[in-house]
């Protein structure tokens, strides 16, 4: 009980109700996916702009290691929240300009490429290793409270698998829809929907 986005990120949910339920939105359902996939990766936009910053104004590495992890932390903490996510959507042209740089420079992972290159032209192999230290160190940190317990929770609570991807899902379709709910009701109706369909969790 899956589906993809069109770059092949899944979302574990089932794809008949969240089209229904996205029926009365403003934007179509394979937006939604796109969208998804954006915030998803929110925190590699965020720290490619940083990472180039860094690197162009020749940082020392105790700057590149603090200024790294904290703005992977922001990337990854602002789209899981409802607010913080629906604040977002209230620029749209700021959205939609963000979206169309995000899928020409990472679709072929050239955020990493370019990284690399400039980090080594610029601060050297030691200043760019702890770059990445960095990021994958905050990203690391943050999986277990941010993603881990929350699933697990609602796990318990619900007999669903939500991860970040999920919460993120579920959040855009809440934005889009003229049907107001909450997360908790959202769960409880999807809850209710594939008990009476009987699909497989």
């Amino acid at each position: 009980m899956y589906f993809f986005t069109p770059r092949g990120l899944k979302i574990r949910l089932d794809e008949e109700y969240c089209i229904a339920f996205s029926e009365s939105n403003n934007i179509s359902f394979k937006k939604m996916l796109i969208l998804t996939e954006f915030f998803a990766s929110l925190k590699d936009y965020f720290v490619f702009l940083c990472g180039l910053a860094l690197f162009l104004s020749k940082a020392d590495i105790s700057e590149i290691f603090i200024s790294t992890f904290l703005i992977t932390l922001i990337g990854i903490i602002t789209p899981l929240f409802y607010p913080s996510l629906k604040f977002y959507f209230k620029t749209t042209f700021g959205i939609l300009f963000f979206e169309a740089i995000f899928h020409a420079i990472f679709s072929l992972y050239l955020n990493i490429i370019i990284l690399i290159v400039v980090g080594l032209i610029f601060v050297g192999i030691k200043a760019t290793l702890v770059f990445f230290l960095a990021f994958y160190l905050s990203t690391l940190l943050c999986w277990w409270p941010l993603v881990y317990k929350p699933g697990r929770r609602i796990y318990k609570n619900y007999k669903i698998t939500i991860t970040d991807v999920e919460r993120l899902f579920i959040n855009i379709l809440r934005i889009h829809t003229s049907t107001k709910v909450s997360f908790k009701q959202w769960l409880e109706n999807y809850k209710e929907y594939i008990t009476v369909k009987g699909v497989i969790l």
